[in-house]
């Protein structure tokens, strides 16, 4: 917020509500922000419940042309992969360093649902309608390169709605990921409804 706060009065951003979500509920599950079968049910609890209470509380505009979503890591994936499932809802999404599938506990479902809760596959199979926007954030030494061989894999599916922002150096850590945020800030303002303050 101190880094959207500056950039806001440089005029280089629109002012945004920042909402900060959490997507682990429950120890030791990993659900990457996906409805489990008879267990938690992350996606439904951040596109609904905290998208009620955001519009309850505050004034903000429903329409999704004013909602998006960014995330690092496993957030990063979390943002990515509900704006290509919610397209009615959020409008565009920044993935820092995040993957484009789900990983271990929602494959425990089998390969079907795995493909439904990843990014990458709906991009493939189930474009997203309305159009999205996401931006995808990866630096060339994360994993190896896997990170940003994936972003660009988004890219190379979905070029009309995936930007990547590719950084050189650094790995999987939060440094990395703040320097990102002016260009991810800058990035939103121009892919979301400008803000128009009420008095």
């Amino acid at each position: 917020q101190k880094e959207l706060g500056t950039l806001v009065q440089q005029h280089a951003s629109t002012p945004f509500v920042l909402v900060a979500v959490n997507i682990s509920p429950v120890k030791g599950v990993n659900t990457d922000c996906t409805d489990i079968p008879g267990g938690p049910q992350v996606a439904t609890y951040i596109t609904d419940d905290v998208r009620t209470m955001i519009e309850r509380t505050f004034r903000v505009t429903t329409d999704r042309s004013g909602w998006g979503m960014m995330g690092y890591s496993e957030g990063g994936l979390c943002a990515g992969k509900l704006l290509v499932q919610y397209p009615q809802l959020f409008s565009a999404a920044v993935q820092m360093s995040g993957d484009v599938r789900p990983g271990g506990y929602v494959s425990k479902y089998g390969a079907a649902f795995a493909n439904q809760n990843s990014t990458l596959w709906i991009l493939q199979n189930h474009k997203p309608t309305p159009s999205v926007s996401l931006l995808a954030a990866a630096s060339a030494e994360d994993a190896h390169g896997s990170v940003l061989s994936e972003a660009l894999s988004l890219q190379a599916v979905a070029p009309d709605m995936v930007d990547v922002l590719k950084k050189e150096h650094g790995s999987h850590n939060t440094e990395v990921w703040k320097q990102w945020l002016p260009q991810a800030y800058g990035w939103l303002s121009q892919h979301l409804a400008p803000v128009h303050p009420q008095s």
